[in-house]
């Protein structure tokens, strides 16, 4: 996180999500406010990336609603830098270096640009920004993802299983 500081709160309420007829979330609600964190658990296929994915803007309920407030204002969540968020299924452009991708993320913004390449040197990734992601390992990949996740220094951070393809250390 930058050194900026901010008031932010996300809450979900009696969010809802059906597929085929069954829901996969049925009316789940929570608050988080600054700092705050929550660990979603369960077994494979119980709607833990789903419900993810209806709090980062990614899919669209159908039920309840997720809002973000950032210093008291409504902020949107997806489609702008309000929210960033990183899953081991998320993909980049392969044929583009990481790099290129950053720029191409960042379109311009030295500031942004700069801070996911320090990410990507926390995440041991400074030697291959000149790579092809298409050449990028499992593990590289999750941590690229991870990198322009933090990188994006947004309000909202939504993580998708972090930790896989990575090695223990």
């Amino acid at each position: 996180r930058s050194e900026r500081t901010m008031s932010v709160q996300f809450q979900a309420e009696n969010l809802g999500k059906e597929y085929g007829g069954r829901a996969v979330i049925d009316a789940v609600s929570f608050n988080l406010r600054d700092g705050s964190t929550l660990c979603a658990t369960g077994p494979n296929g119980s709607g833990k990336s789903t419900l993810l994915r209806l709090c980062a803007g990614l899919l669209r309920s159908d039920a309840g609603s997720a809002r973000l407030f950032v210093d008291g204002l409504r902020a949107d969540i997806a489609g702008g830098r309000n929210c960033a968020y990183a899953a081991p299924d998320l993909r980049w452009y392969g044929e583009l270096t990481a790099r290129e991708n950053i720029a191409l993320l960042h379109s311009g913004d030295a500031e942004r640009t700069s801070l996911c390449e320090s990410f990507c040197a926390r995440f041991g990734l400074s030697p291959f920004l000149g790579t092809r992601l298409a050449e990028y390992s499992s593990g590289m990949s999750q941590r690229f993802s991870l990198s322009m996740a933090f990188g994006l220094d947004a309000p909202l951070v939504i993580l998708d299983e972090p930790s896989s393809f990575l090695d223990s250390e």
